[in-house]
């Protein structure tokens, strides 16, 4: 291996020495010694170790590392820190501690920014408009502004050049991650770099600020009559990729919620209408907000709870809602071989996993979180231990799935913070009568058939066609069927080798049995020779068989 003559590191050289730099600072890549030694000891001549490595751990050198990498990097670890079930509970919890806040652009950016996304003056967009931001975090900042009608709104704003820098800080990462995978057996079996183009969708989903305004704008729509609840207003002619103009939300963030007087609402009322909003727009809607952290949720003035930041969302549709449905319903009946089933169905899995013993750790952890009382299980606890038995058998959750248990966990965390006693399964229950009702109403049920109709009319209309293709590819000698069997050259190896060894057991028999000369106390010599030799070839067939699993079954 010669790092300089990878295209993707000899492209970004500067920016590959200093992330790799970096990483060896805090002791994270340490494999790159042992196939490119000369790269290494040039470089460990420049740097030199954190002072305090030996004393951190290793998920918090990895923080670090992230912190000290910039804004895609932080951005990186945050969506990785949502991903419990792949890297565990330790490295998650560390990676949530990454401060997601970075220096603000200069006024002068900022106006260049607005004027070349929207088209006109900022003066012509806006009667008044803060140029220093009240926040910055990795990929945007936020500034007050009014509009000419007097309105207050928020204008978002995309850092000056962030998605150049993103795309070459992931370039480098991509070929990091690929040379990682090739060179540490543990890393690998976790696919990092297919991890990390889930990663680079969903960051570059979060990057375009013209998704997030319509995200608000589907999800507002739907709770457009829910008095609980207020999502802001957006002004699409102010908006763009990069720029996002939405009403200005008066009211306190659960994180600044220091003390409840003066709150027209109870804490506990706020953390119960919180969850019911997000229940109804995961089992309802199929559509969520994925990042309900405290700073995320506002208490308005008149009470209604206020939503922010939809750059990220959750999708589930309707065959997932229904076998998480069905995962509860047999979590409820404690049928650990329904879930199993489940499991294997949704999550991508080791070749060798051991269905057996993974039934077995379900039915532990049922049998763990078994209550006379629903109300009293801890739910965000069983969440994380559904996690860590997916990432003891090495189960790769789809990216949806994951994200759903991590809101779940952060959601439940948020409203304990209002409400101590907050519990999720009383309001899951209420949900349950009526998710059944919606499985079973006449409505489902039409539109089920109908979609089973499409596809039977789909395939019908095809089969006629394929079966003409088919005919005239056999008429010109054209179809080609090709079977493929694992190890069948060493099968039929082994077929000969039997059928070899019994006709020389069937003739020495017959030696023996017509006493064939040359004979010794009346026994063919030949045949005795037979035997032998057909006995030392059964002997060693056996011992081939064992040596490979194949006589036990494994």
């Amino acid at each position: 291996m010669n790092f300089q003559s990878i295209p993707e590191l000899t492209r970004d050289t500067k920016r590959f020495r200093e992330v790799i730099t970096v990483f060896i600072k805090y002791g994270l890549i340490d494999w790159v010694e042992n196939y490119e030694p000369e790269f290494m000891k040039n470089l460990r001549q420049k740097i030199h170790s954190h002072p305090n490595i030996e004393n951190m751990s290793h998920a918090c050198r990895l923080r670090l590392a992230f912190t000290e990498l910039g804004p895609t990097f932080i951005k990186l670890g945050q969506i990785l820190s949502t991903r419990e079930d792949l890297v565990g509970e330790q490295l998650a919890a560390e990676l949530k501690l990454l401060q997601d806040s970075t220096t603000p652009d200069s006024a002068e950016q900022v106006r260049e920014t607005i004027e070349d996304e929207l088209g006109k003056k900022v003066e012509e967009l806006y009667a008044e408009f803060e140029f220093e931001s009240f926040a910055s975090a990795s990929v945007g900042q936020a500034h007050f502004a009014k509009l000419f009608d007097g309105t207050d709104v928020v204008v978002k704003i995309q850092h000056h050049g962030i998605e150049d820098k993103v795309v070459k800080d992931l370039s480098v990462f991509s070929k990091i991650l690929q040379l990682a995978e090739k060179y540490d057996s543990g890393l690998a079996s976790y696919q990092p770099t297919k991890i990390l183009e889930d990663f680079k969708k969903s960051l570059f989903r979060e990057m375009n600020f013209e998704r997030e305004l319509q995200n608000m704008a589907k999800i507002g729509k739907k709770f457009a009559d829910d008095k609980t609840v207020h999502i802001p207003h957006t002004y699409k002619e102010l908006s763009s990729q990069k720029v996002i103009t939405m009403e200005r939300l008066y009211g306190m963030s659960v994180s600044e919620l220091k003390t409840h007087h003066h709150l027209p609402v109870t804490p506990a009322e706020i953390a119960k209408n919180g969850a019911l909003v997000f229940l109804n727009m995961i089992l309802r809607d199929g559509v969520y907000h994925a990042d309900p952290h405290a700073g995320n949720i506002w208490i308005l003035n008149d009470g209604r709870i206020g939503l922010l930041d939809f750059g990220l969302i959750g999708i589930i549709d309707e065959e997932y809602r229904e076998m998480i449905e069905d995962v509860g319903f047999a979590a409820l009946d404690q049928d650990a071989q329904l879930i199993t089933d489940y499991v294997l169905r949704i999550g991508k899995c080791q070749p060798k996993l051991k269905r057996d013993e993974l039934q077995a750790d379900i039915t532990e952890f049922l049998y763990e979180f078994q209550v006379e009382n629903l109300e009293d299980i801890d739910f965000s606890g069983a969440l994380k231990e559904v996690s860590r038995i997916i990432r003891t058998y090495k189960i790769i959750l789809p990216s949806n799935i994951s994200l759903l248990i991590k809101t779940l966990i952060m959601l439940e965390g948020t409203s304990r913070s209002l409400d101590r006693n907050f519990n999720f399964i009383p309001l899951i229950k209420s949900f349950q009568i009526q998710r059944l009702k919606a499985r079973h109403s006449p409505l489902r049920t039409y539109k089920k058939l109908k979609k089973k109709y499409k596809e039977w009319d789909r395939l019908i209309e095809m089969m006629p066609r394929e079966l003409i293709h088919l005919v005239e590819n056999m008429k010109a000698g054209s179809f080609d069927v090709k079977l493929e069997h694992r190890k069948l050259d060493a099968v039929i190896n082994r077929l000969v080798y039997g059928i070899i060894i019994a006709a020389l057991f069937i003739g020495s028999s017959q030696l023996i049995g017509q006493r064939i000369p040359p004979m010794i106390f009346e026994i063919s010599i030949l045949g005795f020779m037979g035997y032998a030799t057909s006995f030392v070839l059964t002997i060693k067939l056996l011992l081939s068989i064992r040596k490979s699993g194949d006589l036990n079954g494994k």
